[in-house]
């Protein structure tokens, strides 16, 4: 069923092409983007992005996470790669508003 196929594209002109192809859910991956991050987040705004992965380093390192959940779209973040249990709380520390925020924002 291809609700269950999310497919990742990497540029922003693969995101057009499959939502031209029909695709609802899409995930941005900014692994080889080199954007800055007010670039991203105005593509953000422009465009409907189910689901982003980000490099857990960008996500440690500056703000756009916040600047993602500041947008108020309800975007899932997926840092990686996380493959430490410390990393998942530091991760966690950073993508959710307060300990008692629990609104599904990210896959970490």
């Amino acid at each position: 069923e291809s609700r269950r196929i999310i497919p990742q594209v990497y540029t922003f002109d693969e995101f057009h092409a499959v939502r031209e192809q029909g695709w609802e859910n899409i995930m941005l991956g900014l692994y080889k983007m080199k954007y800055p991050d007010a670039t991203v987040i105005a593509f953000l705004k422009e465009n409907h992005v189910s689901y982003i992965s980000i490099p857990k380093e960008r996500v440690l390192s500056t703000k756009i996470a916040e600047k993602i959940i500041g947008l108020g779209q309800n975007i899932v973040i997926v840092p990686h790669p996380v493959n430490d249990p410390t990393e998942v709380r530091e991760l966690r520390r950073k993508i959710f508003r307060s300990p008692a925020d629990r609104t599904p924002r990210s896959e970490c």
